[in-house]
């Protein structure tokens, strides 16, 4: 799991670093699995808890620093029993 906790203050760490690089990005599981580096996981109970883990760290990342989450799950428009993650544009002034 990626950590903040050693950044200087107001440093967006390299983990949030490689998520403002998609900013816009509407990434399906296994795109985000990709990019946190857990798609060689072989138990997706394992996959499954630790992309949620690093989901949360992100947000809490981004929320001490921006004031509000970068990854936002949503259901897919293409089909509802999918989850998509959209990666937000946390450096905004506007909040959108």
């Amino acid at each position: 799991i990626h950590t903040y906790m050693d950044q200087p203050e107001g440093k967006p760490s390299a983990f949030l670093r490689l998520l403002l690089e998609r900013v816009g990005d509407e990434l399906t599981t296994s795109e985000l699995d990709v990019l946190f580096g857990l798609d060689d996981l072989e138990s997706p109970e394992t996959r499954r808890s630790r992309r949620s883990r690093s989901i949360h760290v992100a947000n809490l990342e981004s929320n001490a620093l921006f004031g509000r989450p970068i990854i936002e799950r949503t259901k897919s428009a293409a089909d509802k029993r999918m989850v998509v993650y959209l990666i937000q544009d946390v450096t905004d002034d506007n909040g959108s």
